[in-house]
């Protein structure tokens, strides 16, 4: 009986460490390319806005614009419906959403992303500063980093499989 439940355990040692291994080789073959546009926005709509408890804004806005590549070229337009939601007396907040990239190609990215933001409320020309992730799927899969740039430009850095 005892060497019944040591072969078991074996066994099940065993299965485990191949099972580990077979996501190892799966993981490892998936080919990754570096994924890099800026947007710049053209339009910009606050839908609605809500103000609650005298404390935080709640706010949908809608933004378009296009998308360039590293080398500063345009390479298509995108289409961003965000909730922000910001305290009023910190200007921290977190914006999440729904993106739509449309490239010049005829290839169509759509995903997510949520990010934390830094309003600058006594200096409303500042920028805010965004850290955020995103995550895409369509024409190819994409996930990274979002960011605001020194330009104002919001950034998908990130990669593509």
């Amino acid at each position: 009986m005892i060497m019944m439940v040591v072969k078991g355990k074996i066994l099940t040692i065993i299965a485990l460490l191949f099972l580990a291994s077979s996501l190892a080789v799966a993981n490892a073959s998936r080919t990754e390319t570096p994924f890099y546009v800026k947007a710049l926005a053209l339009t910009s709509n606050m839908e609605w806005m809500h103000q609650a408890d005298n404390s935080q804004v709640i706010m949908k806005v809608t933004e378009g614009g296009i998308i360039k590549g590293k080398q500063d070229q345009q390479v298509g337009t995108f289409a961003f419906d965000i909730i922000e939601v910001v305290s009023i007396k910190t200007g921290r907040g977190t914006a999440s959403g729904h993106f739509t990239l449309n490239y010049d190609t005829g290839e169509t990215i759509e995903g997510t992303f949520t990010a934390k933001i830094q309003m600058y409320i006594d200096n409303p020309y500042q920028p805010p500063d965004v850290d955020g992730k995103f995550v895409g799927h369509g024409d190819m899969h994409v996930m990274g980093d979002l960011y605001l740039d020194s330009a104002s430009l919001l950034i998908f850095d990130g990669y593509s499989w």
